[in-house]
């Protein structure tokens, strides 16, 4: 995987479609967010050493396909395998450990503060709050980091949060060894995504169903389901047309430019010509 420059002003991330990570220049430049840039890009190669696909730890397409149709499922997994990955790459590069901290400051500043996703984001501005399962999984990020939950988190929120913080905890901590080889890898993403999916899963699929109550977000849901793409699969197919399009406009400007110059250039040759007669007459 990639680690190199992007395009200044458009953030530091992860580009899913070409598998490399983009940092910003200006984040680079800025000691103010340069913390975002140092821990995007650890946390991306965090990811790329210990998780795995759901086809690698042996399930079939469909069965991933019906896990991951189900809302909230990617979301919650995510919310879980971010801070064990992060512990991974930080106990061996601990010199990256204060711009993780300080990204999760910022993010967490707020009380009952959601990690916002595209998906989820639609979901707030739709129903004017965050869904519960949103809360869920924000909120297990949030006790990694900090070790209490929010204090303005629903009650059946918290309970469920409560019921299973020592699976979130075993999860977190149930990791390969510094230098693993791809076995270790693929025995300990198995055991994380079984204690996720027998423990953690469970209690977040009730508040889901609590969530879809709300005919809104039901609709949402449904519509979703009927265009045949996940949000993820949106972003990724949006991203590329993006790239393509800038591309496009690059070439486009390139070609403008060298006309422009070629045009000059015939000017130039007239003018000459032009001398050159007056001169000869």
């Amino acid at each position: 995987m990639k680690v190199e420059l992007g395009k200044p002003g458009k953030g530091s991330r992860f580009d899913k479609v070409h598998n490399r990570i983009q940092l910003d220049p200006l984040h680079l430049a800025d000691s103010q967010r340069a913390d975002m840039a140092e821990f995007v890009a650890a946390h991306e190669g965090g990811h790329r050493a210990v998780t795995r696909t759901g086809e690698s730890l042996g399930l079939t397409k469909e069965r991933v396909k019906t896990l991951y149709s189900q809302l909230g499922f990617g979301f919650g997994f995510n919310a879980v395998e971010d801070p064990a990955e992060n512990n991974w790459w930080s106990r061996q590069y601990d010199g990256l450990e204060p711009a993780m901290r300080r990204t999760y400051d910022a993010q967490f500043e707020k009380d009952a503060a959601v990690l916002g996703t595209p998906e989820i984001n639609r979901m707030v501005a739709e129903l004017g709050s965050a869904p519960r399962f949103a809360h869920f999984g924000s909120e297990l990020i949030r006790v990694w980091h900090t070790g209490k939950f929010s204090v303005g988190i629903p009650d059946d929120v918290r309970s469920a949060l409560e019921r299973c913080r020592s699976a979130a905890d075993k999860f977190f901590n149930d990791l390969p060894s510094d230098h693993p080889n791809e076995d270790e890898v693929l025995q300990r993403a198995r055991t994380r995504f079984s204690t996720f999916q027998n423990r953690i899963w469970p209690e977040m699929k009730q508040l889901v169903e609590e969530d879809l109550k709300d005919e809104r977000l039901r609709k949402m849901v449904e519509e979703s389901q009927g265009e045949g793409l996940s949000e993820e699969a949106r972003e990724e197919i949006e991203q590329a047309m993006k790239e393509a399009a800038e591309r496009a406009a690059d070439a486009a400007q390139d070609a403008g430019e060298q006309e422009a110059k070629q045009k000059e250039k015939d000017a130039a040759a007239l003018r000459e010509a032009a001398k050159k007669f007056e001169k000869e007459g």
